[in-house]
């Protein structure tokens, strides 16, 4: 009797080895699945941000090329005030 004992206490340690060891594999791949989201996550962060840099990048230079051409149209008035010369309009935009 008490080698059955033993041998039944030895399949029930063995049977709590193999269930721990189960769940620590569970659990390894489980931390695994996150990291692999987490890194997903992280990637689709970096690509937003690049994609709305780019989108700042194209707003700034269409900004500049609005405020240039805004900056362009006075001195074309200027210049057709050249075109019907009088001494005044000449001197003025010589100013």
């Amino acid at each position: 009797m008490l080698k059955e004992s033993a041998a039944s206490s030895q399949s029930l340690a063995d049977g709590l080895v193999l269930l721990i060891h189960q769940f620590q594999d569970r659990v390894h791949q489980e931390g695994q699945q996150v990291e692999r989201k987490e890194q997903g996550r992280q990637v689709l962060l970096a690509m937003s941000e690049v994609v709305l840099d780019m989108i700042a990048l194209g707003l700034r230079t269409l900004l500049f090329s609005f405020s240039t051409f805004q900056r362009v149209r006075p001195s074309r008035a200027m210049a057709s005030t050249l075109v019907s010369s009088t001494s005044k309009s000449v001197m003025k935009a010589f100013r």
